[in-house]
């Protein structure tokens, strides 16, 4: 009887053993899913960062593109101009 406690006891020991083996790596598991964890917040904050400077620079280019849009009609208007002129001169010289 006294072989068989022995057993058991020894059995229990080396259950212990192995849980607290199991414990340890879930716990060390944990720390490093906790600093991976960190790493992804800090990176998703660095592309929050480069998103919004990009909408910032994206409205920048669509209002210059706009005052482009508005240059080009405008020297259009004054390439229509100048022609219009030159036939007008030319109209009056053959006029003379």
């Amino acid at each position: 009887m006294a072989i068989r406690k022995n057993n058991i006891t020894r059995e229990r020991d080396q259950f212990t053993v192995v849980l607290e083996a199991i414990q340890s790596d879930f716990q060390i598991f944990g720390e490093k899913m906790e600093m991976i964890e960190e790493k992804m917040d800090a990176g998703f904050d660095e592309v929050k960062d480069l998103i919004a400077k990009n909408s910032e620079d994206i409205e920048m280019i669509k209002i210059d593109l706009h005052f482009i849009g508005n240059d080009i009609k405008k020297k259009t208007n004054r390439e229509e101009t100048m022609l219009l002129e030159k036939r007008v001169t030319v109209l009056e010289k053959s006029g003379k």
